[in-house]
C-alpha cells in the first residue's frame, strides 16, 4: 500500500472498538444505571479506564464533579473530546494520579478482568475515596457470559481461546468470582454482589442469553 494512501487498518480496528464499546455502553446503560442508583453514586465521581467516554458521557449526570482515568493517550484524548466537562487524566487502575479520599464514588467498568495486579487496583480506589464512598465494579464471569440455548459446541470453544489469550496478557476472565474477595482484601467493608443479565430476547433477537457481574 503506497505511503499516501488512505488506508489505515489501525484506524479501521481502532474505528471498530469504537463501535463495540459504544454498543456495549448502549446495551448495559439501562441495568447499570438502576444498580448505580441504589449504590449512591454521585458527588465526586471517578471512572477507572474510561476508554473513549462512552460510559463517561453516561455517567455525567449521576456527578457534580466527574474524573476519568485511562492509560491510553488516543483514547483519553477522545474522552476529552466527547465528555469536555470532564477531568480526564492519563494514569492506571493501580497507581492512580489522585490525592488520598478526594473522591465520594468510583466505577470501574470491565477493568478488573485486564489486570495483572487487580489488589492493587482495588487498594487505590479505597485510597482515593473518602470516608464512607463507594466503588462499583462491574465485571464479567467468563463462564456465565454469552450462555446460549441451544448451546453450540463451536462458541464454546471460540469462547475457550478468547479466556486463554486474556490470560496470556495477564487478565482473568473470570475475575468476577474474584472480585468480592479481593476488595475485602484490599480493605472495603461491606462488599455486595449483584448479578444482572441481558439477553436477544430483549434485543430483537433469539439465541444469547449474557450475564454480567457487578
Amino acid at each position: 500500500m503506497a505511503a499516501d494512501s488512505a488506508y489505515d487498518p489501525r484506524r479501521a480496528l481502532v474505528d471498530a472498538e469504537l463501535a463495540r464499546l459504544e454498543a456495549q455502553a448502549a446495551l448495559a446503560w439501562p441495568a447499570e444505571a438502576r444498580l448505580l442508583h441504589e449504590l449512591g453514586v454521585g458527588g465526586d465521581v471517578l471512572e477507572v479506564g474510561c476508554g473513549p467516554g462512552a460510559a463517561l458521557a453516561r455517567l455525567r449526570p449521576l456527578a457534580e464533579r466527574l474524573v476519568g482515568v485511562e492509560p491510553d493517550a488516543e483514547l483519553a484524548a477522545l474522552a476529552r473530546t466527547r465528555v469536555p466537562s470532564a477531568e480526564v487524566l492519563a494514569g492506571r487502575a493501580e497507581e492512580l494520579p489522585l490525592p488520598d479520599g478526594s473522591l465520594d464514588a468510583a466505577v470501574a467498568r470491565y477493568v478488573f478482568q485486564h489486570l495483572h495486579d487487580p489488589a492493587a487496583a482495588a487498594r487505590e480506589l479505597l485510597r482515593v475515596l473518602r470516608p464512607g464512598g463507594v466503588v462499583a465494579a462491574i465485571d464479567v464471569d467468563g463462564q456465565l457470559w454469552g450462555i446460549a440455548e441451544p448451546s453450540f459446541p463451536e462458541v464454546a470453544a471460540v469462547q475457550a481461546r478468547v479466556w486463554r489469550a486474556q490470560r496470556d496478557r495477564g487478565g482473568d476472565r473470570s475475575v468476577g468470582r474474584r472480585l468480592p474477595a479481593i476488595l475485602r482484601r484490599a480493605g472495603f467493608a461491606d462488599v455486595r454482589i449483584t448479578a444482572y443479565s441481558y439477553s436477544s430476547h430483549e434485543l430483537g433477537g433469539s439465541k444469547r442469553l449474557v450475564h454480567v457481574v457487578v
